[in-house]
């Protein structure tokens, strides 16, 4: 088997391995996922495919949010951070970002959140990454909930909802209601 024979192998098995671990992580047997996607990992090293890892790494990071081991996802997101760089993904750094901001807020992180939410904003706006605007900005409101700046939390849910139409939506755009009303309240 020649090198170009046995790279194609190793991501045919990579990429099936990421396919049964995701399955996996849908019917909710997160240890079994977290199992193929470190063995995936292995291979995707293994052939130095940055792109792959990036893709497994984010999906992992997924798990890890399911299983609320949100110091075990805050680490892999400094790696998925450094995959994207140097891949220069912009769209996948800016919600690792967001994600990163999140996993800091769920371990009482809330100026740390803040802060890497500047870091996804500078990147969103100057690559005008519109599709992450609401969801960056209903982040920020979680943060600012979190420091108890409440006017601050209500200024950023009404910009989410300038991106979050009710018709395309939905869900989004009720719970950023709904969390205005709370707010207010």
């Amino acid at each position: 088997m020649d090198a170009q024979e046995k790279y194609t192998d190793l991501i045919q098995q990579g990429e099936e391995l990421c396919d049964e671990a995701m399955t996996a992580s849908q019917r909710g047997d997160y240890d079994q996922a977290i199992e193929m996607y470190n063995r995936a990992e292995d291979l995707f090293l293994n052939v130095r495919d940055q792109n792959w890892l990036n893709f497994l790494r984010h999906e992992k990071l997924r798990v890890l949010q399911s299983l609320d081991q949100a110091k075990d996802a805050l680490e892999l997101t400094d790696l998925i951070i450094e995959g994207y760089q140097e891949t220069l993904n912009h769209n996948g750094l800016a919600l690792t970002l967001i994600h990163k901001a999140d996993l800091f807020i769920a371990t009482e992180e809330p100026y740390k959140a803040i802060s890497s939410l500047n870091l996804a904003k500078a990147l969103i706006n100057s690559k005008k990454l519109n599709d992450l605007k609401g969801y960056l900005h209903s982040s920020f409101a979680v943060a600012y909930n979190a420091v108890d700046d409440l006017a601050l939390a209500i200024a950023a849910l009404n910009k989410a909802l300038v991106y979050y139409s009710p018709e395309s939506y939905p869900n989004e755009y009720s719970w950023c209601l709904l969390q205005v009303g709370i707010c207010y309240q």
